[in-house]
């Protein structure tokens, strides 16, 4: 077993509780253990976090979107604050903002939605025959 000491805590531990870190160690091997590794990550987006309450939005929409909190703003703005289907103004979630939809295919962006809307849209497989199937049902027992 290969032990490596990490320059964080000092303790030497196994080298697979060591991240690989793309060669720019002689081993491969972050020089930090990974529960110090996680220790500092988790401390770091804490601080970042108190410092500006938009830092987890931002990092969200940066990592799964490819977008900015500018680009986002910019999208709310053309849709009015409001959901691109049913026109709410409410997000209907835990957080005061709207999702971002995107195509499950091609990652393409389609609008914001509230957190009704487009859920409905994935359990529906995003299949435009059977939402309208869906409404023509709804339709023909809607009571006036």
């Amino acid at each position: 077993m290969i032990l490596k000491r990490c320059t964080k805590c000092g303790i030497e531990k196994s080298i697979e509780e060591f991240y690989r870190w793309n060669g720019r160690t002689k081993d491969g091997h972050h020089h930090w253990c990974k529960e110090c590794a996680n220790k500092a990550n988790r401390r770091r987006h804490r601080e970042r976090f108190n410092k500006d309450p938009m830092y987890r939005v931002r990092d969200q929409l940066k990592f799964k979107y490819g977008m900015s909190l500018e680009d986002y703003e910019r999208m709310s703005a053309q849709q009015d604050g409001r959901c691109a289907i049913c026109g709410s103004l409410e997000s209907h979630g835990k957080t005061q903002h709207f999702v971002v939809d995107h195509d499950h295919t091609t990652g393409e962006i389609r609008a914001l939605l509230c957190n009704r809307c487009n859920p409905a849209l994935g359990l529906m497989g995003d299949d435009p025959e059977r939402l309208e199937a869906a409404a023509r049902y709804l339709r023909a027992f809607k009571r006036e």
